[in-house]
């Protein structure tokens, strides 16, 4: 039995009676089933009584919104469907029509009036009215038949009360206070017309709220004469029009915030080309995307990054106003200067009177400052060289900044281990003093020279055995050079940038008195090149160029000495050393800045200090980094950014 289609739901039990089986049916006739989700439904039908040619007002569900695929009959005759909505059918009683029942198919289901429509020839019709699109106040002109001098008419279902009868078939009347967008009926004692189409009325809208959101998140508009057909508000802030707006009645539309539009705009709402404009003005905020760094030291660059982050916005940490912005602010970055004493600060941006949290900033503490050489009689060192052997950090060469005199004697040793200084290691007088020199371990020995001593750039070559203090002049480096980049990759020493004259690096054999070849050759000469190894590629950049300039590039070199750019550095002077750690590069330029590159990362470049003027090399030893200052200092520094 199917249970949906049946008249009565029943209920059916077996029961032993004797020798035999007794079927005991019981049926309930108030269990009507439910109709299928897809089924037409009439609930009502207006005006009940009409003559021939009037529009028939169908209330339901499941109609279809092509009017061609709903077949609408009057007690067996066919009608003409002239508007169609899922809910909603209007159609024309036909020629010939009878009085009896309605009947709506979809397909192959169909739905039947519960009342009969009755066919009564003295009953008003409207043929047509004009304008469709109106104004509270407006004199519309309805055309028809049967109009009475004592005809009311509705403007759904608002009377107007100011109608004039002009003839049986034409009546002029007022759009009444208080009107709503839908059908106009004429009614004449008991008997009515309703039109087949709808009369609009300009939307209005009252309020929206919020008042201030942002892109991408949903405000409700409340007003009048809203479309209740999906795509039949257009709804736009200021000039971008919204894709998505959902009607939810005719009074209240729910619409989700455009990308593109202005900090601030009027929204407006257009429905059958009649367009009405917000009492209030639409307030944009911004979309946080990111805040970091997230901790560094005090006078650290923070960047918001964002979306509509507007110009005159605010921005505070601990409620206290940051004023140091960088010059390259716009709408989805903000970099700031953050001067905290605090541990913690939370970081907040004001637009439009409204605050939002855009991250937390953790102060760290910095370098700390384990030792300084007790050789240094109260001088301070420029351009000196720093290496690393035997877990020892030494410290030589420079020019002497109160004499302005070059440097040559033992350098100065700091044994990690020991925590003890030294001076063990001195060049032989042979071996003149220098500036700008290069240094790096390799195998246990130490290779360093080049340099500038005043008056030329050198081109000279040693190997040091640190431990017994033993000098090895090696083969001359091909370009005298300052300020070069020495790096070690694959246990082979590359070294090059560091003249104008010359865009060449060269691989160095150590052994005998050594030998260069010449592997890679650079887009262009440089001198004072930052460099280092990541990801096992050689990296080289941000030198001085022969026209005076700074090649802000910075390239990486592969193993077979293929160079690509890669990025360009964003400070602005020169770089007094860099390391790796972690995977991230840090680079120091000699205003005292330091900068984090992390080529993976959404945001590749970051400020993450700015008091590193002293420093002028920098080791990682043991998964620490030391600074090495200009007074001989030895920092420990754990970046943890």
């Amino acid at each position: 039995m199917d249970m949906k289609n049946s008249a009565h739901l029943c209920r059916t039990a077996l029961v032993s009676a004797g020798i035999g089986l007794l079927y005991l049916t019981a049926c309930n006739k108030h269990d009507k089933p439910e109709p299928a989700d897809n089924i037409p439904v009439i609930t009502s039908f207006s005006p009940a009584e009409a003559a021939e040619g009037a529009t028939v007002v169908i209330t339901g569900k499941n109609f279809s919104p092509d009017k061609s695929l709903n077949a609408v009959s009057f007690n067996g005759k066919a009608a003409t469907v002239i508007e169609a909505k899922a809910t909603e059918l209007s159609v024309t009683v036909p020629e010939e029509a009878t009085n009896g029942k309605i009947t709506v198919k979809v397909g192959d289901e169909s739905a039947t009036s519960a009342m009969d429509f009755k066919v009564n020839a003295s009953a008003p019709s409207i043929t047509s009215f004009t304008p469709d699109q109106v104004d509270i106040g407006s004199d519309v002109t309805i055309t028809g038949t049967r109009f009475l001098n004592t005809s009311k008419v509705y403007f759904n279902g608002t009377q107007a009360t100011n109608v004039t009868f002009e003839s049986k078939t034409t009546l002029r009347a007022k759009v009444p206070t208080g009107a709503t967008t839908g059908k106009l009926k004429v009614i004449n004692g008991t008997l009515e017309a309703i039109s087949a189409t709808s009369f609009y009325l300009r939307p209005s809208i009252t309020s929206f709220a919020p008042e201030k959101q942002e892109e991408g998140k949903v405000i409700t508009i409340e007003g009048n004469n809203f479309s209740t057909e999906a795509g039949g508000n257009k709804v736009s802030f200021g000039t971008v029009e919204a894709s998505e707006v959902t009607p939810v009645s005719a009074t209240q539309i729910k619409v989700k915030v455009p990308a593109g539009v202005n900090m601030s705009a009027t929204i407006k709402v257009n429905v059958h080309e009649l367009e009405t404009s917000s009492p209030g003005v639409f307030f944009l905020l911004p979309t946080i995307i990111s805040c970091s760094p997230d901790h560094g030291t005090k006078g650290a660059y923070v960047t918001i990054t964002g979306k509509n982050l507007s110009p005159d916005a605010t921005v505070y940490y601990n409620n206290t106003n940051i004023t140091q912005f960088e010059s390259d602010r716009s709408t989805t970055k903000i970099t700031f200067r953050l001067l905290a004493d605090a541990v913690e600060s939370k970081i907040t941006i004001k637009q439009h009177n409204v605050s939002i949290e855009a991250g937390t900033f953790m102060t760290t503490d910095m370098p700390v400052k384990i030792s300084r050489s007790p050789f240094t009689n109260n001088r301070y060192r420029l351009e000196g060289i720093s290496f690393v052997a035997n877990n020892k950090i030494y410290i030589g060469w420079g020019l002497d900044g109160n004499t302005n005199a070059l440097i040559n004697e033992a350098f100065a040793a700091y044994d990690l281990t020991t925590q003890q200084w030294s001076q063990y290691v001195l060049p032989p007088a042979t071996i003149e003093g220098r500036r700008y020199a290069v240094a790096r371990e390799l195998g246990g020995k130490v290779y360093l020279g080049t340099g500038y001593n005043g008056v030329a750039r050198l081109d000279s070559w040693y190997r040091l055995d640190p431990v017994t203090n033993t000098w090895t002049t090696m083969a001359k480096f091909p370009t005298p050079s300052i300020g070069a980049s020495l790096e070690v990759i694959n246990n082979k020493l590359i070294m090059g940038c560091g003249s104008t004259e010359s865009s060449k690096m060269y691989e160095f054999d150590e052994s005998g008195t050594g030998s260069w070849t010449e592997k890679i050759n650079m887009p262009i000469a440089m001198q004072h090149t930052a460099s280092f190894v990541l990801n096992n590629k050689l990296h080289a950049g941000v030198g001085g160029t022969p026209a005076g300039l700074r090649e802000q590039t910075i390239y990486s070199i592969d193993g077979a000495g293929v160079v690509t750019p890669e990025t360009r550095f964003p400070g602005e002077f020169g770089i007094a050393t860099s390391f790796v750690y972690k995977g991230s590069v840090y680079l120091i330029e000699y205003t005292g800045k330091m900068y984090r590159y992390r080529p993976d990362a959404p945001v590749q470049w970051q400020i993450v200090g700015t008091d590193f003027q002293t420093i002028f090399r920098a080791h990682v030893i043991n998964n620490k980094v030391y600074l090495i200052s200009k007074y001989d200092e030895v920092f420990e520094y754990v970046p943890d950014f």
